[in-house]
């Protein structure tokens, strides 16, 4: 992260500028990085990198701890996951879910993490998993750097990947973008044409919210139509 420029002078090479400029501590970088390069590089699926790249964003020095949560009876981890430890392992397996939008309920339920636990945790998640997609940046990595983007959009909002567009809508949070994708709302434009008097008739939605959603709707069109 520092370059000996002379006898009595350092300097930051591009990691270490770009790890100051996040607030991260260097072994929450070192971490990222290395297992960037092993752990994560390795040919697996989906499911299985976002629970390796979350028990590694978990394993940083930057992550609160969380006293009092629990392992399920039936919950099975992979060895080089396991390996990390208990702590960071139970952490990321409260974020899985919560990524994989089980209610607060649920997750309290299986892991004893209450809703205050999951809001602390995802806050300093979709930080660190933003800086691990910065530092990506800074090692040509562009792989990880998509990957790490959308995790830490989905840790910030609680969602699946397909709800991503949505949730970018104010006023609409993991549940409401749940309840437009199953009646057909699955991209923005296919908000485009609907009448708010027809959004509103959906659970959880209402006239307000609908009306925040066409206000929303038209202003994405409006910009994008003066872009072209």
């Amino acid at each position: 992260m520092v370059r000996k420029m002379g006898p009595s002078l350092l300097a930051p090479t591009r990691i270490g500028r770009t790890v100051a400029e996040l607030y991260i501590m260097p072994e929450t970088a070192l971490i990222l990085l290395r297992d960037m390069r092993s752990l994560l590089s390795e040919e697996q699926d989906q499911e299985l990198w976002e629970l390796k790249a979350l028990t590694s964003v978990c394993s940083t020095p930057d992550m609160p701890e969380i006293t009092g949560l629990q392992m399920p009876l039936d919950e099975r981890v992979p060895q080089d996951v396991a390996s990390r430890g208990m702590g960071p392992v139970l952490k990321a397996l409260v974020l899985r879910a919560w990524i994989e939008e089980e209610s607060e309920n649920m997750i309290f339920l299986k892991y004893s993490a209450g809703p205050g636990d999951v809001h602390v945790l995802s806050e300093a998640a979709t930080w660190i998993a933003q800086s691990a997609s910065r530092l990506a940046l800074v090692v040509n990595n562009t792989s990880m750097f998509r990957a790490f983007d959308v995790l830490a959009r989905r840790l910030e909002h609680g969602v699946r990947p397909e709800l991503l567009e949505l949730v970018q809508i104010p006023g609409i949070g993991r549940a409401r973008a749940r309840v437009l994708y199953s009646h057909g709302f699955r991209r923005l434009v296919d908000l485009a044409s609907v009448r708010p008097e027809d959004l509103a008739r959906l659970p959880m939605i209402g006239r307000e919210t609908a009306l925040k959603i066409r206000s929303y709707i038209e202003s994405v069109v409006s910009v994008s139509e003066r872009a072209r």
